[in-house]
């Protein structure tokens, strides 16, 4: 799967996990609906849903895939990281 144009609804991080698990099945059944895929297809969105293991484990392999490309180029980031991801 590839990183290109893309919508990830995420929390902030320490976000109670039974907040979280609500979250995630009301986007899911939101997700199910005919109309909602109908109108991100028009607007040139393949819809593919992740809950939100798939979606950490994607977005780390994405970082770690964007942090090879930045080193070979000689464009590493040097300071403290920004961005955590948990599941």
């Amino acid at each position: 799967m590839a990183q290109g144009r893309a919508a990830r609804l995420c929390g902030p991080k320490g976000l109670p996990k039974e907040i979280a698990a609500q979250y995630e099945t009301v986007i899911k059944h939101a997700w199910d609906y005919d109309e909602f895929k109908e109108f991100m297809s028009r607007r040139g969105f393949d819809t593919i849903y992740l809950d939100s293991a798939k979606l950490s484990e994607f977005m780390k392999a994405g970082n770690e895939d964007d942090g090879r490309a930045l080193t070979s180029l000689g464009l590493q980031h040097k300071g403290p990281r920004k961005w955590h991801f948990v599941s």
